[in-house]
Formats: structure tokens, sequence, C-alpha cells
């Protein structure tokens, strides 16, 4: 009589949590989802301000490739037939 007891207090308290967390999660997600948005809403704000084919350039960046001229040597060569 003990163990249907513990059964049937184990199942209803797993039924409830189990109830509990997909109504916590649920909320969660839409909470998230209404503070980024979609990709789609994101997108669509976009393409409002830019028409197709529009370029934006936001910034050019830093020339940091310059070759220094103090290092090694220019060495000539030809081609041996």
């Amino acid at each position: 009589m003990a163990l249907v007891k513990f059964l049937l207090i184990f199942l209803a308290v797993f039924y409830a949590l189990r109830l509990i967390g997909r109504w916590v999660i649920g909320s969660w997600i839409r909470r998230v989802q209404n503070a980024y948005g979609t990709p789609q809403t994101r997108g669509a704000s976009r393409e409002k301000r830019m028409r197709e084919g529009e370029v934006k350039v936001s910034g050019r960046p830093a020339d940091s490739r310059k070759i220094n001229d103090n290092i090694g040597d220019y060495v000539d060569y030809e081609e041996i037939p």
C-alpha cells in the first residue's frame, strides 16, 4: 500500500513539475523573442532604409600592411634557358 501511495505522489509531483516547467520555459522563450525580434523583422526594417543595389561603407580599415624598406635586399635575377 505504501508503494502505491509513493508512486501516486511521485507521478503527481512529476506531472505538476512538467506542466509548470513548460509554462515557465514558454514564457521565457516568448520574452527573449520579443526582446531580440525575429530575423525576418530585423531584415525588413533594413530593407525599408536601403534600396536594392545600394552599398553603404561604414568605415575604412586601417592600413596595417605597410612594407618596411629597411628589411631585405632586392635581388635581380635572370632566367636560365
